[in-house]
């Protein structure tokens, strides 16, 4: 059996090694977890393979002589060196380009003042970003880049800290130590540490602190409770923080009466207990899915519906290649750790709390990332969607070293050489601009639809390099892959200038045909209903719009009149204040704040907000002349006069003027 495990694990490594090999040669198509060195030119893979063949075979002869001979002094000296090689690949393999997630949106938000858009789903990890970008000096785009390489490099550290701790507390031997801590550092998910640009770095360290917490609070007796701050720290860092809660509950339930009193019920009370809770979860998540569009949207649909995005739903193929892809790019040696379940006795196993706390967490992590939807497609969303490969990844190989011993010598470093294998070639490929940009390019056409915004990266990346051929090109091609772009435009003319505007709505309905997510046309629609007062269709499109495209200022405007219409003043001010908050500069914004105020009576705000629109760029004397009048209410006749003397518009009406002066008994 020894040798049948052995070569098992040799085999299953070559097949690894053959199918990464293999899909090199396919660059595009949705093989984009296992196609990392399609990218590079063919001595690159090559070598890779020779070098994996060679530590392989070395591994395979030596594996038994090393886990026997390996000392103190040498896994000090392993570990340090590694460690130190982990931290200077993070420095000078940081990534360059930032097609993937959101890095180029969130450099602009964080430069610009408004900086938590769109990220108060991650409050603690925004707000340390936010800080840190002050503290240096908040000098626009460079020092932006900065905060961001600076939290990743830190939150790596951290991670290589707390994973070289858990080797230690959780394992007897100096190779199993090491076998466990190279295990981790070579994962997939590590990418993140390499000066990435997003929001989840820390989001990564929290997840391993909270999974290496919760075994040693099993294992060592730590006290149970350190887990419920920890869960929440991971639940402000971002919201899928919240798919540690049930292994949190199960921490807090074992070896209490409550575990003694529940083993004493029968199957049937048993199963009422637990499914509670499930059909408390399920009413919920039902609740929202019904009443909140973005909460809608935010998950992958069960079947097609209307806003289904080129027939991508949970149990479609392209769902499931994208999960595969993303398994294999997290654990690339997966296949080799999971054959260890299929050579132990899992009902053995799993009777073992520790095993129990690991399918929890599991498939708690995995669950929650198999149901919610990436909007920008899986191989650029794949960083929001790394954070359910790292308690996999802890407890596959905390299974194989603890249940194999010597036999996960072999295992652990076959694994550990095919996720090298994959992860420093990837970073290394977003070092470089070319290979960068054709990663992007191929993942703009696989998910097409979710990617149509993404354009404007690759046209304003060669806008900044002055290549404006590259520029015209890109732009070409982008609005020749979208219809809907044109028709839009044709819609637009019909309402505006031909004064048709059923021929304009029967083309906006064509254009959500065509493309069933297109927010432009549901703000257009929403905006049509709007000006015929049909303020009930007008926000349920509206919010619409705002769900597939959140936090554009005019379309949030158009909510806050629509409510504002409904005499719903509760979310008129909510929604005037956020477009406002979005762009500060737009005077119609603060007028609308404005009016509002003075619908309810309170004549102070709505002069604060008066004064503050008719300060604006662009303010009209419409604007500015209701201001004089609030003035005059006020007696604040210097006032009045400093309005007249800075605005030559208004001079040159006479009539006003005319009016003013005879009220006044002053000249201008």
């Amino acid at each position: 059996m020894k040798v049948k495990i052995q070569y098992i694990g040799l085999t299953l490594f070559m097949i690894s090694l053959s199918v990464f090999t293999l899909f090199s040669f396919f660059p595009s198509g949705r093989v984009w977890g296992f196609n990392i060195w399609a990218y590079m030119s063919n001595v690159v893979p090559i070598g890779i393979v020779v070098s994996a063949l060679l530590l392989a075979l070395f591994v395979n002869f030596y594996a038994d002589r090393l886990y026997f001979s390996f000392t103190k002094k040498m896994f000090i000296i392993s570990t340090v060196v590694t460690s130190f090689l982990f931290f200077g690949s993070f420095l000078l393999l940081r990534v360059r380009t930032l097609f993937l997630g959101d890095g180029y949106t969130i450099l602009s938000l964080l430069s610009s003042g408004n900086p938590l858009i769109e990220k108060k789903r991650q409050l603690l990890e925004s707000y340390s970003h936010i800080y840190l970008y002050k503290l240096i000096g908040a000098g626009g785009l460079s020092d932006a880049l900065f905060t961001y390489q600076l939290i990743s490099w830190f939150a790596g550290l951290l991670f290589i800290g707390v994973a070289l701790y858990a080797s230690v507390k959780m394992f007897e031997s100096y190779i199993e130590k090491l076998l466990f801590f190279l295990g981790l550092i070579s994962s997939g998910f590590i990418f993140l540490f390499f000066g990435y640009v997003e929001h989840y770095s820390l989001f990564a360290l929290t997840m391993l602190i909270c999974t290496v917490v919760s075994v040693l609070i099993l294992k060592d007796n730590l006290s149970r409770w350190i887990i419920v701050p920890l869960t929440l720290l991971a639940c402000l860092t971002h919201i899928f923080g919240v798919s540690l809660i049930p292994p949190m509950i199960y921490i807090l339930f074992m070896n209490t009466k409550l575990e003694t009193l529940f083993n004493k019920q029968n199957a049937i009370r048993k199963s009422i207990i637990l499914g509670v809770p499930v059909i408390l979860f399920t009413v919920l998540v039902v609740y929202y899915y019904k009443s909140d569009y973005f909460f809608q949207i935010s998950l992958v649909p069960i079947v097609e519906n209307r806003l289904t995005q080129e027939g991508y739903t949970l149990f479609s193929i392209s769902h499931l290649l994208d999960m595969l892809n993303l398994l294999f790019l997290l654990i690339p040696g997966f296949l080799i750790l999971a054959i260890s379940v299929l050579f132990s006795k899992p009902k053995r196993i799993f009777s073992q709390k520790i095993y129990q706390l690991a399918l929890i967490t599991v498939l708690s992590t995995f669950g929650l990332a198999f149901i919610f939807d990436p909007k920008l497609g899986m191989p650029r969303d794949w960083d929001l969607f790394a954070f359910w490969g790292i308690p996999l990844s802890f407890f596959l190989y905390y299974f194989v070293i603890k249940q194999f011993k010597q036999k996960a010598v072999v295992h652990v470093l076959l694994s550990v050489i095919l996720g090298f294998s994959i992860l420093i070639p990837r970073a290394y490929s977003f070092t470089q601009d070319d290979t960068a940009i054709t990663h992007f390019r191929n993942y703009l056409y696989l998910d097409k639809v979710k990617n149509r915004n993404s354009w404007i990266l690759l046209e304003n990346y060669y806008k900044e390099k002055d290549d404006s051929l590259k520029t015209d090109e890109v732009h070409t091609e982008w609005k020749s892959n979208f219809p809907e772009e044109v028709m839009m435009k044709q819609a637009n003319d019909l309402l505006f200038n031909q004064r048709n505007p059923n021929a304009a709505m029967r083309l906006l309905y064509d254009i959500l045909e065509v493309n069933p997510t297109y927010p432009d046309a549901y703000a257009f629609l929403g905006f049509y209903y709007l000006q015929t007062q049909q303020y009930d269709s007008a926000i349920t499109l509206l919010r619409l719009s705002d769900a597939l495209s959140p936090n554009r200022a005019n379309n949030i405007d158009n909510l806050g009149r629509a409510y504002h219409s409904k005499k719903d003043y509760s979310n008129a001010m909510k929604y005037y204040q956020l477009s406002n908050y979005l762009d500060s500069a737009n005077y119609i914004y603060k007028y609308n704040i404005a009016r509002l105020y003075q619908e309810l009576g309170d004549m102070e705000n709505y002069h604060n907000y008066l004064k503050k629109s008719a300060s604006l760029d662009g303010s009209l004397d419409l604007i500015k002349k209701e201001l004089i009048q609030s003035h005059l209410r006020r007696s604040e006749i210097a006032e009045v006069k400093m309005i007249i003397q800075n605005n030559e518009s208004l001079k040159q009406d006479t009539l006003f003027i005319n009016k003013l002066e005879s009220l006044l008994g002053i000249k201008f």
